[in-house]
């Protein structure tokens, strides 16, 4: 059962002083286990003592457990300070990257004509906050961490929603500045077509924001502006379905996933923050919250692909890769991610490193239509050919060859038939037939499909992919806007 781990290991009915022993002995690195808890030995792995501590939730043994005494500080806040902990944490680190889940690395010549993907190491500003799934922690506000290892980390989902709602605003200041709605409803669309369909509220907040740009500001009637208003959000959410139809973009599925797939990100360290509020008349805090935290410093890696299908345009590719990276810069470095965003966490530096965006070749895609060779016209062919040199399916084995006598009575057999004399009669001038010229004339058209088959691979032509470099955002945007022109000159070049 899910609580068992606690139950065969538990402290909690024991008295004060060796619970806090046992919670000394969990966030340390050495000593031995308490003397009523010895089987408390039988745990060497960090992460399974930090689980543990979650025993102290509901004793007086709580705050302890969390940051120590005042005097001498300890708990959890003190086990991630150590640097045996740290070390165990990048030694998981690595694990992930020898299992090849850190590390992802993708062929971009075996993905289709116009996917690009970006990849770049990033450096936290400010601490990065978020919440676990865990339902029973030693505090309130865990970090999410991978569920098997134990790692701190940003899942894609996470970073698709962030990625999401810093273009959403984007857009909407980009409306209240130009009042370009034309424009607006374009970038929107673009939208839909790199994240998929709205969700959470995406799309009542942007149809709010246009119907507030066509109310305007003007003094009015109250009553009747909140009539306009209602009736300019239906209108809005009915114009903007319209041009989806239109566009062949609204699907008849409830979820639409679009064409940008985002990788997680794992850290190898792990913090606390501790928020104090203050009482207003007296200026001291008297409960701190604790956050668990990845500190700033700590190094992540970002990892973005774009994958399109459907109807392949290479000026959608590029402009909906114009339009991420200056969502990307503007989620790291504006709006932040992860939660209390509007604090200041969650944002990267500037510098980057390991900056590579790769794009696989925007050729012409459209196919020639192979020749052919008109056949002769025949009046009529013999009851045992099906076209002129061409056998029957019901006379032929798997291999091409001509089924032996035996073999046809059983493959009539199997369809529910008898082996009557029409049937002999039919099997003898097949037979008769296969002997003089159907042979040779099979072996000659094998032969030829297999010279075909040789020729096509001889023209294949792999994917041209563009691979640029880039240390900073404003080196990522300019790459992302010359990368129209690089592809035109390597088309040319080929």
């Amino acid at each position: 059962m899910k609580y068992d781990f606690f139950s065969r290991y538990d402290f909690v009915l024991f008295d004060q002083f060796t619970q806090q022993e046992a919670v000394a002995f969990l966030t340390s690195h050495a000593g031995k286990a308490p003397k009523d808890l010895p089987h408390l030995d039988e745990i060497p792995d960090y992460f399974a003592r930090v689980a543990l501590l979650a025993q102290a939730v509901n004793t007086p043994s709580k705050e302890y457990a969390r940051a120590g005494r005042r005097t001498s500080p300890g708990g959890l806040v003190n086990l991630y300070k150590k640097e045996c902990f740290k070390s165990a944490l990048r030694d998981r680190r690595k694990w992930l990257s020898k299992l090849g889940i850190g590390h992802t690395s993708i062929d971009m010549k075996a993905l289709p004509k116009g996917s690009w993907s970006i990849h770049f190491t990033f450096e936290l500003e400010k601490p990065y906050l978020s919440r676990d799934d865990t339902d029973f922690y030693i505090i309130d506000n865990p970090v999410k961490k991978e569920w098997v290892f134990k790692i701190p980390y940003v899942a894609s989902s996470q970073w698709k929603g962030a990625l999401r709602a810093a273009m959403l605003q984007e857009l909407v200041f980009g409306l209240q500045d130009n009042g370009n709605e034309e424009e607006f409803l374009d970038k929107r669309v673009q939208l839909w077509r790199i994240f998929g369909n709205e969700k959470d509220g995406a799309g009542a907040f942007l149809n709010m924001a246009l119907a507030r740009h066509r109310c305007g500001d003007k003094p009015g009637d109250e009553k009747k502006r909140a009539e306009r208003f209602k009736d300019e959000i239906a209108k809005a959410a009915e114009d903007f379905s319209t041009i989806l139809h239109q566009k062949g973009l609204l699907k008849k599925t409830e979820s639409f996933v679009g064409r940008l797939y985002l990788y997680p990100t794992f850290f190898d360290s792990i913090g606390i923050e501790v928020l104090n509020p203050h009482a207003r008349d007296k200026g001291t805090g008297k409960q701190p919250i604790y956050f668990e935290c990845v500190p700033g410093k700590t190094k992540g890696e970002f990892r973005a692909l774009y994958l399109p299908f459907g109807d392949i345009n290479p000026k959608d590719s590029m402009e909906d890769l114009t339009e991420l990276v200056k969502g990307i810069r503007a989620m790291m470095t504006v709006y932040g991610f992860g939660a209390k965003t509007s604090s200041g966490f969650g944002r990267a530096a500037q510098p980057l490193s390991k900056g590579k965006l790769e794009v696989a070749g925007l050729e012409d895609t459209e196919e020639k239509a192979p020749e052919t060779t008109a056949e002769p016209q025949v009046t009529s062919l013999p009851r045992y050919l099906s076209a002129p040199g061409r056998l029957l399916d019901e006379f032929k084995a798997a291999d091409g060859s001509m089924l032996n006598k035996k073999e046809y009575k059983q493959s009539l057999k199997s369809r529910g038939k008898k082996y009557t004399k029409k049937n002999q009669q039919l099997y003898a001038k097949a037979k008769g037939w296969w002997e003089r010229e159907g042979k040779a004339l099979s072996e000659q058209e094998d032969a030829q499909t297999e010279e075909l088959h040789e020729r096509q691979k001889e023209k294949e032509v792999p994917v041209p992919v563009i691979l640029c470099s880039f240390l900073d955002w404003d080196e990522l945007q300019a790459a992302a806007k010359n990368l129209p022109r690089l592809l035109e000159k390597e088309k040319n070049e080929q």
